[in-house]
């Protein structure tokens, strides 16, 4: 998903601003590397493959896990991750509820 970052201050370009932005990006970057069904190497595609056990991947799958049962029990069902994904599997894809997740991870560089 595009992403830009658009800072107001007197100085954007103070150095603890960069740092902020650089540490927003990779944050969701590596949040990409864990979460997208997308990404043949993620560890969300890894586990639904069976190629990775759920307890080895990167702690954000297990955390968004709960949050999406959390978001299932409170919707009665409306929301799900049960999903179809790019590859033709069904299984958990968080992909809804990942994106804000991450980009909520992100924001708090920029406090």
């Amino acid at each position: 998903m595009p992403v830009s970052i658009h800072v107001r201050a007197a100085d954007p370009g103070r150095v603890d601003i960069q740092a902020a932005v650089a540490n927003a990006y990779a944050h969701l970057r590596h949040a990409d590397a864990v979460l997208s069904p997308w990404r043949a190497d993620s560890d969300l595609l890894r586990v639904r493959r069976g190629e990775l056990e759920a307890t080895s991947a990167h702690p954000w799958l297990a955390e968004v896990r709960v949050l999406a049962g959390e978001a299932e029990a409170a919707t009665a069902g409306l929301f799900t991750t049960v999903l179809t994904g790019p590859d033709g599997t069904t299984g958990f894809d968080p992909t809804g509820l990942a994106k804000g997740w991450a980009v909520e991870g992100a924001a708090a560089y920029l406090e």
